[in-house]
């Protein structure tokens, strides 16, 4: 699988088709044989971990704070990935933190403790996290999973503005309509392996879901956005 400097992929299939995998190979936490990842020309398991810091950053699906932090303390990880342990930060990356937070859009919560963000929030904390990173390449496992319609649209409408910025954002999702709206290109993996790769119209079709899924959906075009949606007939209805 190739994918080109920048724009936003999402990564989609039914549970177990090897999404998260994916993605942390990729992003260098795991490793298997025969399996090589290459960043910009260079063989990722070949690299020092602050080498690959500077290459990739990852945005877990769930990640737990162990002690109380300020959203500025959670945010200057990113950085701290990049230097010796234990050193401060000069100035202009303190900037580099600032910016990752505003482009968030929390900067009136840089002092605030982490503990008291709300689940958009936390997300958004989280992504600044890794943008303080300054990587060009973002990999996110399923980042609006919990949170409602609303944040949904804000983490993908931020991400979309991130992607058109130059960074490639590959994205690991299970909301097949959110994925289509947002991403330029679609992934979908099944039992390890790629079922289909393209824009979403080609990728969401009736049959390859009721093959890769085993249900049976119908798909329309939005009447607005022309991206697909989904409809799952059911047997009371006529």
């Amino acid at each position: 699988m190739e994918f080109g400097a920048g724009g936003l992929v999402a990564l989609i299939g039914p549970n177990g088709s090897g999404k998260s995998t994916l993605l942390k190979l990729t992003a260098g936490l795991i490793h298997a044989a025969g399996v090589s990842i290459v960043v910009q020309g260079q063989l990722l398991h070949e690299l020092a971990p602050r080498a690959a810091a500077r290459l990739i950053s990852w945005v877990p699906q769930r990640a737990e704070v162990l002690f109380s932090m300020t959203v500025r303390e959670m945010v200057r990880i990113g950085r701290y990935r990049l230097l010796r342990p234990l050193r401060d930060l000069p100035r202009e990356d303190e900037t580099i933190i600032e910016k990752a937070v505003g482009e968030v859009g929390l900067t009136e919560m840089l002092d605030r403790d982490v503990d008291t963000l709300s689940g958009g929030e936390w997300q958004r904390a989280l992504i600044a996290r890794a943008l303080a990173q300054d990587t060009p390449v973002m990999l996110l496992d399923e980042p609006v999973a919990s949170l409602d319609l609303r944040y949904q649209d804000e983490v993908y409408l931020l991400l979309k503005g991130l992607a058109t910025k130059g960074r490639l954002i590959i994205v690991a999702d299970h909301h097949l309509e959110v994925a289509a709206s947002y991403a330029e290109r679609i992934v979908m993996l099944n039992a390890g392996g790629i079922a289909a790769d393209g824009v979403a119209c080609d990728v969401l079709t009736s049959k390859r879901l009721a093959e890769v899924y085993g249900v049976e959906v119908r798909v329309f075009p939005d009447p607005v956005s022309g991206t697909p949606r989904l409809s799952r007939p059911r047997g009371d209805r006529t």
